[in-house]
């Protein structure tokens, strides 16, 4: 039976809760067109900021704004693939009501949401959504689904998620991209590799002024 205190559908497999399913998944959308455009202003204002510390020599200052922003921008891209699932998933509700198992064409999608719901508190309905999943396909779907271990979430949203310091080659070259597009003559302490375009590991002038050294390559 079930287990004290669970919900009745949490175990076995039950009818898809369509109605919830349905308003969930178009509060998402609300959600991630609010959060998109809240995300994008700021990485807007950071990239602005970064740009006036470059022009006062404060580097240091300008790459921490500079990481903010490139974290901004990945999280936007992450949300932009979500908002296509969450438009499918729409779309095939009949789909998803009528099959017992998770149809193939909208395994990527389904997994995709209910990994990023347990990782990404801002897109609250996805719990929701989760359970709602969960209670029609059952426990180990929801399971493999949530740690990824059938490898089936989206790798863009997988990536464009993760919470770590951006590759000092890409902050680099958004900090030129900012000093570029605000006019200030900038150029990084380190040159990038000629054939390859990446950028050593920190300077060491960055590294002594950063914490502990911060962020090397993970």
């Amino acid at each position: 039976g079930d287990s004290v205190g669970a919900p009745p559908s949490s175990g076995a497999m039950g009818k898809l809760d369509r109605t919830k399913l349905k308003a969930n998944l178009k509060l998402t959308q609300q959600r991630l067109q609010v959060l998109k455009s809240k995300r994008t202003a700021l990485a807007a204002k950071d990239g602005r900021e970064a740009a006036e510390l470059l022009a006062k020599g404060k580097d240091e200052e300008a790459r921490i704004k500079v990481e903010a922003v490139v974290k901004d921008e990945a999280t936007v891209e992450a949300y932009e693939v979500l908002e296509l699932f969450v438009e499918l998933l729409l779309s095939r509700l009949d789909m998803l009501a009528l099959s017992k198992k998770c149809p193939g064409e909208l395994h990527e999608a389904v997994s995709t949401l209910m990994y990023t719901a347990v990782r990404h508190e801002a897109l609250k309905e996805l719990g929701v959504i989760r359970k709602v999943l969960g209670a029609h396909f059952g426990k180990a779907f929801v399971q493999a689904a949530s740690t990824n271990a059938d490898g089936s979430v989206n790798g863009v949203v997988v990536q464009k998620l993760a919470v770590s310091t951006p590759d000092v080659s890409v902050v680099y070259k958004r900090m030129a991209d900012v000093a570029k597009q605000y006019d200030v003559a900038w150029s990084a302490p380190v040159a990038p590799d000629p054939t390859t375009g990446v950028f050593p590991e920190y300077a060491a002038s960055a590294t002594a002024t950063s914490s502990g050294g911060g962020g090397g390559r993970r």
